[in-house]
């Protein structure tokens, strides 16, 4: 897996380099735009920082060669679960603000449905893994869908469409971290 370090230029839409005390999930999300790279969308969240098109951003974008690009430093809050106003459970498991909790990951994929590469996958599931472990979270418990937090994105759209893949796939980094072996299944 290439990790790459491409921080976005602080500014009030994309960075604002406002700092993160604990990190309490991991959210999940889609670019919702099929066949771009993972730097294609690090330049979009770049070019919000005229204040334009809003706020937004990731931590990291996963790409569909299973590349990383990471857009802002772990520590520091990202935009990536902004409404205005949240699920009841992810405000009781998370805060009243998740943004300043979680850590966003935007994952390319290949088409409208959602389906990501078996490289993107593999990639996620290695990441997630090791955030996990960094941060002492249960991956089963600790992983969040964007629509998990807002409650009427369709994001990511695959594993809001397919709950058995959700679920499968916490299960997968679960046992990446007990034994440091992939055990893909994924199609």
């Amino acid at each position: 897996m290439k990790i790459e370090a491409d921080w976005l230029t602080p500014n009030r839409y994309s960075r604002s380099q406002r700092p993160i005390k604990e990190i309490r999930g991991i959210v999940i999300h889609w670019v919702a735009n099929p066949h771009t790279s993972a730097k294609a969308n690090r330049d979009y969240f770049e070019s919000r920082k005229s204040g334009t098109l809003g706020f937004g951003s990731a931590h990291e974008i996963i790409g569909l060669k299973g590349e990383v690009v990471l857009c802002i430093p772990e520590r520091e809050m990202a935009y990536h679960v902004g409404a205005r106003a949240y699920c009841a459970e992810a405000v009781r498991a998370l805060s009243p603000y998740p943004n300043n909790c979680t850590y966003g990951i935007e994952l390319c994929h290949i088409d409208w449905e959602g389906r990501m590469t078996r490289e993107t996958m593999g990639s996620l599931i290695e990441r997630l893994a090791i955030l996990c472990t960094h941060w002492e979270l249960d991956p089963v418990n600790s992983l969040y869908r964007h629509q998990e937090i807002v409650g009427f994105k369709d994001c990511p759209r695959w594993w809001v469409r397919h709950q058995a893949d959700w679920e499968a796939m916490k299960w997968l980094v679960r046992s990446e971290m007990e034994t440091g072996e992939s055990c893909m299944t994924f199609k």
